[in-house]
């Protein structure tokens, strides 16, 4: 008994320091990769985000955009931004403004442009946006109203914000086909409130929203890991089991049936004059005109000059 005790405490710190050495050498080897995946990279001293989620809510959610009980979210004010992109080797900025909208527009507007990524102008900088291209072919002042991750839902719940704050301007509302299919979710990087239907009628869900907690540190560091988010974001289906399936979570109803009340909804707008853009989405154009709202159509693929010649053509 007196040699069987001494003879198990040393393979127990010989196991033990088996462990600990496993445990060093995983950490040099995830150190030294990380080290050398920004090396190679050029982005050596970057703190900022590399993981390409940053231009999703649950990145934008502490970085771009605030809670916001009626929307899920929205673009916080008084901010300027370096955005940097993963892989790309380049970066753009954005400004916003007191009143929480991308800069483009001083004093009252004449037209308030709202949508998602498309009008506020993910990947491109300030002087860029489809707002600001509308405003120098129509020489009319324009509001960016666009939140980076809406849906067409949020995107009418904001109108409706919009329209009573700015009663007297030409409310042009833009829709993309990734919006409507953004009403099949309850929760897309953030929770997001969400609408189904009872027969013929619209019911709203999940609002107020939530607010959502503070960041993970898992999460933090995968945004931050050039080399975490390389392997997350390869194609190997962990972006899906790790990350996608806490963030993003479908909702119970049929999201092009609602986005087409939606647009029954929509008309019943109290604005000056209201336009929609539908892009790639033909049969929320048709809806559109059978509720008499104007109507500007634009191929699913069709760029923001394009989108921006549209419009100003229909302001003529």
């Amino acid at each position: 008994m007196e040699t069987t005790l001494p003879a198990a405490r040393s393979r127990a710190r010989k196991c033990c320091g088996a462990l600990l050495a496993c445990l060093l050498a995983l950490l040099t080897f995830v150190v030294t990769g990380e080290i050398t995946s920004r090396i190679f990279a050029g982005w050596a001293f970057n703190t900022h985000h590399v993981c390409g989620w940053e231009l999703y809510p649950s990145g934008w959610n502490y970085t771009a955009t605030e809670h916001d009980p009626a929307l899920g979210w929205r673009v916080q004010p008084s901010q300027y931004r370096n955005c940097y992109l993963n892989h790309e080797g380049r970066e753009w900025y954005y400004t916003t403004g007191p009143n929480g909208h991308r800069r483009g527009c001083d004093g009252e507007p004449q037209l308030v442009i709202v949508g998602d990524d498309a009008v506020f102008g993910s990947r491109v900088p300030d002087y860029a946006t489809l707002p600001v291209l509308v405003e120098h072919l129509t020489e009319r002042a324009t509001l960016n109203a666009g939140v980076p991750g809406h849906g067409f839902d949020q995107t009418v719940l904001h109108a409706e914000q919009l329209a009573e704050a700015y009663p007297g301007a030409t409310m042009v509302v833009v829709c993309t086909g990734e919006a409507v299919r953004l009403c099949g979710f309850a929760a897309y990087g953030g929770s997001k409130p969400w609408f189904d239907l009872k027969g013929d009628t619209l019911r709203l869900h999940n609002s107020p929203t939530p607010r959502i907690g503070d960041v993970a540190a898992w999460q933090w560091t995968i945004e931050h890991s050039y080399l975490v988010s390389s392997i997350i974001e390869a194609d190997t289906g962990l972006d899906e089991r790790v990350y996608m399936s806490r963030f993003y979570r479908a909702a119970d109803n049929d999201a092009r049936a609602v986005a087409r009340a939606l647009v029954a909804r929509l008309a019943k707008l109290k604005t000056h004059r209201l336009i929609m853009v539908a892009v790639g989405a033909d049969d929320l154009r048709r809806e559109a005109e059978a509720n008499h709202i104007e109507t500007v159509a634009v191929m699913d693929g069709g760029g923001i000059n394009t989108i921006a010649r549209r419009i100003a053509r229909t302001m003529e």
